[in-house]
Order: C-alpha cells, then structure tokens, then sequence
C-alpha cells in the first residue's frame, strides 16, 4: 500500500512519533513516504497514494494552523481516499480531529480514525508555573504510572508526567493495524463518530473558537535585542515566515501574523525571545525526554 504521512512537528515530539509510525508501517510491507510539511510546503508535490496520514501536535485545544493551511491547499483526488489523522498532546485534544477531518473531507479525503499520543508539554506558560513543583517531579511520574488514566490532569502540576509509556506504542500500533485493514478493505466513510470526545469541558469549545490572531496575542513574541546573539534561528524555524530580519535592524522583528507555535522560543540558544508568561529561556522544551525516545526511536 502507497502511504503519503503528513508530518508537522515543532519542538520534535510529533516527528519522534511519525518517524516511528513511518518505519512501523514499512516494516509491515507498506511504501510510506514522510513530508514534513516545513520542508515542503507545497499540497501540490504529493504524488497518488492509498492512504493518507496527517500527524501534527495539539496547540490550543486544536490542530496547528500551519498543518491545517497545509490541508486546505490539498488537491482533491478522483476517487474518495481514506485517511488517519495522529496528535501528540500533553493531555486533551480538544477539537484537533473534528478540524482536521472536516478539512480533509472538504477536499475528498475520508478519516477512518483518529488517535492521540500522550507526551511532555512543551507549552512555555505551564511549564513555568509548574517550575516550582519540579521537586516533586518523581512523585508525579509515580502516580502517572499507577494511575495513567490521570495523567493529562497529573501533567497540569508536572508537565513530564505525560511522558508516554510502552503502553501508549502499543495502542498505537494497534491503530494503525486497524486504519490498515480498512483502507485496504476499500472503506471511504468514516468509521468513527465523532472521532474523537474530549474529557475536559469547554475543550472543543475552546479550540473551535480559537484563531490565530488569539493564538498571537497569547504568544504576544517579543525580542530582546540586548540578549539576542544575531544568529538567526528564530528566522529559520517560524513556520509562518513571521519572523524576518530586514535589512539595517540590529534583531529579527516578529510581524504581526504570529501562529502560537512558540518555535522561535524554544529554539533562541540566549533566551532573547520572550512571551506571555514567559520570561526569556524559561519554560523551554529541549525536545523529547531520554524515555520517549527509547520507546519510539531507533534502537
């Protein structure tokens, strides 16, 4: 079977996952080819396939801007052509699945199912907050793992708490064993309704009522220019080209069509860049822990 899977990733989190899903799905015999969608921006690359997979982190209770741009730009295909859509959250999806499905049923693609990964919150603002409660991190990872149900309401005080366990790779395994079966028995209805139901209230809600000019101002992205080392990597991974560094200006300036991902933040090496109760350097995310990557990465 010919796998396209959609990939947007912003502080390694949801590549680490795909890039699993990618070899799990070779391994089975199947040709899968990865676009991260930063690197190739352009819907109108992607050759015919017989299923399609998007995976991109939750931000604000919905799915990335940037992925869902991607989507609305998708050529439609003749036929009806199933699809799978994959999330990496700290705790609650919210209205991640329902956009995106809709999205991709507006340009002809059917998602059979849908399926979140548990992992670290990268979000700068509660990783913050939650400074103080880093002596008790061993407590927390303690009481995830007798009580994993809890664990997105553990993550709120101790953001390594979701952090996922073999449990969670062999759930999604067991997903994509099931999106396999119906795309080769030819299914282009979906099969799940709804296809994902939030647990925390007022979650969907949230997402579905959020745009990315809120999503800015709950960034509100400022620059240190006595911090800043001029090298330029806020420039490099703003997925919206937000950030420029126009000639003559001593910093990179942040324009005005932000999209939240807080990118730039986690990346600047000075903690030059700040945001909304995020003071520069705190709260950022140096990618997936040593655990996550030994259940999804190579070994």
């Amino acid at each position: 079977m010919r796998i396209v899977l959609l990939l947007h990733s912003v502080t390694g989190n949801t590549d680490l996952v795909a890039r699993y899903v990618q070899r799990h799905l070779a391994a089975a015999g199947h040709q899968v080819r990865l676009v991260d969608i930063r690197l190739e921006p352009d819907p109108k690359q992607l050759e015919d396939m017989d299923l399609l997979g998007v995976a991109s982190p939750t931000m604000y209770f919905r799915s990335s801007f940037v992925m869902d741009k991607y989507l609305r730009g998708l050529i439609e295909p003749a036929e009806p052509r199933p699809a799978f859509l994959l999330a990496t959250a700290a705790g609650e999806p919210g209205a991640h699945f329902e956009g995106q499905a809709a999205l991709l049923d507006a340009r002809g693609y059917r998602a059979l199912g849908a399926h979140w990964v548990s992992a670290p919150s990268n979000w700068p603002p509660q990783r913050v907050v939650s400074l103080p409660m880093g002596l008790g991190k061993g407590l927390g990872r303690g009481l995830a793992r007798m009580l994993p149900a809890f664990r997105p309401m553990l993550g709120l005080f101790w953001p390594d708490c979701t952090e996922p366990q073999n449990e969670d790779k062999e759930a999604l395994e067991s997903f994509l064993g099931r999106m396999l079966t119906s795309a080769e028995r030819g299914d282009s209805e979906a099969l799940m309704q709804p296809l994902y139901k939030p647990w925390l209230p007022g979650a969907a809600a949230a997402g579905r009522r959020m745009t990315p000019t809120q999503a800015s101002k709950a960034t509100a992205t400022r620059i240190d220019e006595k911090k800043c080392s001029r090298c330029g990597g806020c420039v490099q991974v703003c997925p919206v080209e937000c950030i420029t560094w126009p000639v003559g200006q001593p910093v990179p300036q942040v324009g005005s069509n932000c999209v939240g991902c807080w990118a730039c933040y986690h990346r600047c090496p000075t903690g030059a860049i700040a945001g909304w109760l995020s003071p520069g350097g705190l709260g950022q995310y140096a990618g997936p822990p040593e655990g996550m990557r030994k259940i999804f990465g190579r070994h």
